[in-house]
């Protein structure tokens, strides 16, 4: 008998062992590259099924989306949009096609990656202004969402199969920039930069049906954790992160992470969330588990936006340079898969 006591008293003891590491926050990731590429750099996307990196360039000689090898950074071709600049972008891997908003020419290009063919432009019934911003793919039902912040904001939903304006969703919020879609509860949410709230809207009925506090002031972007029912919205003002439970609006924590908090990316199999924080030159990573900040991570000036290959955990960052020196972008990759 005191044999057994004994082995479960150790059995225990590892137990315990075993919660308490799993319960440390996972090592931070590093920069493995840090490259120049050129002016007007803005959005970043992944394209996994076509194992490239594509980078919107506005510069005046340079109006190209840069097509990247995912592991060096080195470019492989570009892809030309003089007429219509790229400033969002957003890539859908089934049908291998790259949307971007042309902010300064008030439509979304609808881009064949093969052949580098402009497919379709999107534009408003009737033309006049539309300040296309940010652009989400749901692959699973071949739509695109895209905002477009103003007074009184509006986003439209586009068909992926035929590229054409399905409907228009206006009375938004002020200034609503960032996107999260719950395909689950079939809702989209946006976010208020004017208001600091954020805006959950039906798609069926394609009305807005709730508005909540977002915690922070000047709230640009959004990341949902369906899982955990969670929601993260980046703040430009207050440099923070806040997490808000989307059953409730309540705001669950407030993270600091640094001036002009912009960008957001989560990598979910790890558990890990990126923010640039533009005023402050750093990337944060946030422990999704613990909700703190494991890392600040430096390097360029003035990082822009940020996303993640689901494939590998890789994040990339767009960085905005200060003076004469070109925009870069950034390798970051997680602890488990340096190389």
């Amino acid at each position: 008998m005191r044999r057994w006591a004994h082995v479960r008293f150790i059995a225990l003891i590892l137990l315990m062992f075993g919660a308490v590491i799993s319960a440390q926050s996972p090592r931070p990731p590093s920069v493995s590259h840090l490259v120049p590429i050129g002016a007007g750099i803005y959005e970043v996307a992944v394209g996994a099924a076509t194992d490239a990196v594509y980078v919107a360039s506005t510069g005046a000689d340079a109006r190209r989306i840069f097509v990247l090898d995912p592991a060096t950074l080195a470019v492989k071709t570009t892809i030309d949009t003089a007429d219509r600049s790229a400033f969002g972008l957003a890539f859908n891997n089934r049908t291998q096609t790259l949307y971007t908003s042309s902010t300064t020419s008030n439509s979304v290009s609808a881009i064949d990656v093969k052949s580098g063919r402009t497919l379709a432009t999107i534009t408003a019934p009737g033309g006049g202004v539309a300040h296309v911003f940010r652009v989400l793919v749901d692959e699973e039902s071949n739509t695109v969402y895209v905002s477009l912040p103003d007074t009184s904001s509006r986003i439209w939903v586009i068909d992926g199969a035929t590229n054409t304006l399905r409907h228009e969703i206006p009375n938004v919020g002020g200034r609503s920039t960032g996107l999260a879609l719950d395909r689950a509860q079939n809702r989209l949410f946006t976010c208020s930069i004017a208001s600091s709230e954020i805006i959950e809207i039906d798609l069926t009925t394609r009305q807005v049906v709730r508005r909540f506090p977002s915690g922070g002031v000047g709230t640009t972007h959004l990341v949902l954790d369906a899982k955990a029912n969670r929601l993260f919205a980046s703040h430009q003002r207050s440099g923070d992160i806040t997490v808000l439970d989307v059953r409730t609006g309540e705001v669950l924590k407030t993270i600091a992470t640094g001036a002009g908090a912009l960008g957001l990316a989560m990598d979910e199999e790890r558990g890990l969330l990126y923010v640039t924080n533009r005023g402050a030159d750093t990337v944060s990573v946030i422990d999704t588990r613990t909700l703190t900040v494991i890392a600040n991570l430096t390097g360029g000036a003035l990082p822009n936006t940020v996303v993640v290959d689901a494939r590998s955990g890789v994040a990339y960052v767009t960085f905005k340079a200060r003076g004469d020196s070109p925009d870069s972008i950034a390798r970051i990759v997680p602890a488990s898969t340096r190389r």
